[in-house]
């Protein structure tokens, strides 16, 4: 993607436009951007392989482009960009400037990280990738037919306290405006139980989905972003993966066919998605 025509959609005055709030949830829920969802923005990279990227495209679906420039984002680093919108979104945590406090501690212990040495040092090291990083998202407007673009870091800034050992962070100010292409209210204790990141993708990827058509093993492949060198290397780590939804309960079942596509089958009862795309 070209820097001239990113700059070309900026608008004059950010501050005038209507930016989208995020949505609101209850104390238990977690929102997610389906852009976020539906595509390898926060891919599978294997220990020792995350790369540098300059403007790199990554594959997603629906009519969204994204490109990225920054170290590659992983699941975790969606587990703790979601818990951060999770907090952001609730208004009694809000401190004047729209930066939201929390503790070390208890930012671990509920993205389901050990808390001590090794859980700071993990955390400091997400929160700076959110933050040094920019991500363009460029979505098809279900009104006018045009296309509109977000623009930004994830994280707009933070701020660390030693002594207290707490957080003070802010988002992007124009973040909202990825909600309004689609969002999913995300099943937190199931997404923290979950065993790997390629059953965290799954389980946010098929809960962004309306509805579930069978799709090709090398398509999930490719949307996961996985760094897997083998087709079959893959599909014998998605069996692994769609087993453990079945076991968390994120779906009832799931089969491959002989065209080598997958079969969902949800329960009917769940709730998928609170505006689907």
């Amino acid at each position: 993607m070209a820097k001239s025509k990113s700059l070309q959609m900026l608008p004059d005055n950010l501050e005038e436009q209507q930016i989208p709030n995020l949505p609101a949830h209850t104390n238990i829920e977690h929102v997610a951007p389906n852009s976020c969802l539906q595509s390898a923005l926060f891919g599978l990279i294997e220990k020792g392989t995350r790369k540098y990227l300059k403007q790199q495209q990554v594959a997603s679906l629906n009519g969204v482009e994204i490109w990225y420039t920054g170290e590659q984002l992983d699941q975790s680093d969606l587990d703790v960009f979601l818990h951060a919108i999770h907090l952001t979104a609730d208004e009694k945590n809000i401190l004047p400037g729209n930066v939201v406090r929390f503790s070390m501690n208890g930012f671990l212990a509920a993205t389901g990280k050990t808390v001590g040495g090794s859980g700071e040092k993990w955390l400091m090291s997400v929160i700076d990738r959110l933050a040094a990083n920019m991500v363009y998202i460029e979505v098809p407007d279900s009104y006018t037919g045009k296309r509109q673009m977000y623009g930004g870091s994830l994280i707009r800034d933070f701020f660390y306290d030693y002594k207290t050992q707490t957080y003070s962070l802010r988002l992007n100010s124009s973040l909202g405006a990825l909600f309004e292409r689609g969002w999913t209210s995300v099943q937190w204790e199931q997404r923290v139980s979950l065993s790997n990141n390629l059953s965290k993708w799954l389980h946010g990827f098929y809960n962004s989905m309306q509805t579930i058509f069978p799709m090709q093993v090398s398509k999930l492949l490719e949307l996961s972003g996985s760094s897997c060198g083998r087709l079959s290397d893959f599909r014998r780590a998605l069996r692994r993966s769609l087993d453990n939804l079945v076991e968390v309960g994120a779906i009832q079942s799931w089969t491959i066919d002989h065209e080598d596509k997958i079969h969902i089958v949800r329960f009917q009862t769940k709730k998928v998605t609170e505006k689907p795309v």
